[in-house]
C-alpha cells in the first residue's frame, strides 16, 4: 500500500473520498471543517442542525459528490469528545474509515488531519491504523473471497515545514503495521500448515531477511541441554519440537545499557487437557503460539528501525502438544508439576525458555548487567518465596500490621490497667 503526504488545498484535491474527523458538540465551525463547510455552501452546518451529523464515536457520514470539492465523496468520522481525543482514537477512525471506504470499492483516498494535529505521532497512528485494517483473513476461503482492495491513500494538512515529521510518522508506521500484520498472520495459521519445523523455517526466513541472527535448536540439541519440559510435552507428537533463538545486536551500543531478554511461547497446537475441553472452540487452540508470533514480530520491528541501542535475545519454545504430562523435569531439574507450575518458581512461565536465557547470560552471551539473582526480589533481595514485597502487593498480610498494632496496644492497656 502506497502512503505519501499531501500538501495542497483540501479543495483541490481529486481524490476518490476526501476522509476527516468530527469532535461532537457543534465542531463544524472550527478549523479545517468550517474550511470544508465554506467549500460545500454549508452544506456541514445543514447536516449538523439537522442532526445527522452528530461526531459520535466512529458514526459515517458519507456525502456523495459534494458541491465545491473535486474529491467523489466527502467521508466525516464521528471522532467522539474533543477532551477524549489521543493516538488510540485517531487509529480506530482511521482504520474504521478504510474499511468502510474499502467495502464500497474505493482504491485511494485521501485522510485529512485536523489542525494541530500535524505532528510524527498522529502520520504514525494514522499509517498504522490502515496498514492493520487492510489485513484480510480469508487465506484459505475459496468462495465469498474479498476481492477488493485499497491501492493507497495520502494524509493531507501537513505545512512544509511539517513535512519531515510526517515522513518520519509514515516509516515508523509502516514498520509497526507490517509487523502486526506478520504476526497476525501467523497466529492465524492452522496447525497443520504451521508446525514446529514450519514454524522455525519461517522465523530463520524472517531472521536473515531483516539481518538478525538465529539459532534453531532441534531435538538432539534440546535434549543434550537437558530441556525436559519442552521434549515430554513433545513426545506427544510426530512431530519434533523446535527451540529458535533471535538476537538483535545494536551497531554502536551504549556502554552499561541493559540486556532484553523476551521469550514466547510458541505451542503450534496446545490439547492439554482435551478430556475435559468442549468441542466448541477447540480449534483456537492453534492461538496457543501466539506469544511466540508476537515476538517474532517484535523482532522484525526492531531490527526494521535499527535504532534500539540494547542487546535483545528472543527465544520460543515450538512445539505440538497431543498430550498433557502428568509431570517434567525442566532443564537445570527444575520439577513442573500437572498444573504446569514450576515448584521451585511458582508461577507459570516456559521454563525450559527461561533457563536457557539465564544460561546464555551467565556463560556471558547476552549478560544482563546490574540486575540481581533471577529469583530474588529487585527490590529487599529476599528470596521470591520469602520476600514480603510480593506478598504485600498482592493484597496478603495488607491488615496484618494494623491488626498487629492494634493487638499490641490492646496488651499495654492490659498492663497499664
Amino acid at each position: 500500500m502506497q502512503i505519501t503526504l499531501e500538501s495542497k488545498p483540501l479543495g483541490t484535491l481529486e481524490t476518490e473520498a476526501l476522509v476527516t474527523f468530527v469532535f461532537e458538540n457543534g465542531d463544524v465551525a472550527q478549523g479545517r471543517l468550517a474550511e470544508l463547510d465554506k467549500l460545500t455552501s454549508g452544506l456541514l452546518s445543514r447536516l449538523t442542525k439537522s442532526g445527522e451529523l452528530t461526531g459520535k464515536s466512529l458514526e459515517m457520514t458519507l456525502l456523495h459528490a459534494p458541491a465545491g470539492l473535486k474529491a467523489a465523496r466527502l467521508l466525516l468520522v464521528g471522532a467522539g469528545k474533543r477532551d477524549k481525543f489521543d493516538a488510540v482514537t485517531l487509529r480506530k477512525i482511521a482504520g474504521a474509515a478504510l474499511r468502510f471506504l474499502k467495502t464500497r470499492s474505493v482504491h485511494n483516498f485521501v485522510f485529512a488531519v485536523r489542525e494541530g494535529h500535524a505532528t510524527q505521532e498522529t502520520a504514525q497512528a494514522i499509517t498504522e491504523a490502515a496498514i492493520a485494517a487492510d489485513f484480510e483473513t480469508d487465506k484459505y476461503k475459496t468462495e465469498k473471497k474479498n476481492e477488493k482492495f485499497i491501492d493507497g491513500f495520502s494524509i493531507a494538512g501537513y505545512a512544509d515545514a511539517e513535512k519531515a515529521s510526517g515522513e518520519k510518522g509514515i516509516v515508523r508506521g509502516r514498520i509497526i503495521g507490517e509487523a502486526q500484520n506478520f504476526t497476525r498472520d501467523l497466529v492465524n495459521e492452522p496447525s497443520n500448515k504451521l508446525t514446529p519445523r514450519l514454524l522455525a523455517e519461517k522465523a530463520e526466513a524472517m531472521a536473515k531477511q531483516a539481518g538478525l541472527s538465529v539459532e534453531i535448536l532441534d531435538e538432539k540439541k534440546i535434549a543434550e541441554l537437558k530441556m525436559g519440559a519442552l521434549l515430554s510435552v513433545a513426545q506427544g507428537s510426530v512431530e519434533p519440537p523446535r527451540m529458535i533463538v533471535i538476537t538483535y545486536a545494536p551497531a554502536n551500543p551504549k556502554p552499561g545499557a541493559p540486556v532484553i531478554g523476551l521469550v514466547g511461547k510458541a505451542v503450534t497446537f496446545d490439547t492439554g487437557g482435551i478430556s475435559i475441553k468442549p468441542a466448541d472452540g477447540m480449534e483456537k487452540m492453534k492461538y496457543d503460539m501466539a506469544g511466540g508470533a508476537t515476538m517474532l514480530g517484535i523482532m522484525r520491528a526492531l531490527a526494521a528501525q535499527a535504532k534500539c541501542q540494547s542487546h535483545l535475545c528472543s527465544s520460543l519454545d515450538g512445539k505440538y502438544a497431543r498430550r498433557k504430562s502428568a509431570e517434567a523435569r525442566g532443564h537445570s531439574d527444575c520439577h513442573v508439576g500437572e498444573d504446569h507450575r514450576s515448584v521451585e518458581h511458582g508461577r507459570r512461565r516456559p521454563p525450559d525458555s527461561c533457563r536457557w536465557r539465564a544460561l546464555c547470560q551467565a556463560a556471558g552471551r547476552h549478560a544482563s548487567r546490574g540486575r540481581r539473582h533471577p529469583h530474588r526480589c529487585n527490590r529487599c533481595g529476599a528470596r521470591q518465596y520469602k520476600c514480603r514485597c510480593v506478598r504485600l502487593r498482592s493484597g496478603v498480610d495488607r491488615e496484618a500490621p494494623v491488626q498487629r498494632q492494634s493487638r499490641r496496644r490492646k496488651n499495654v492497656a492490659v498492663a497499664d490497667g
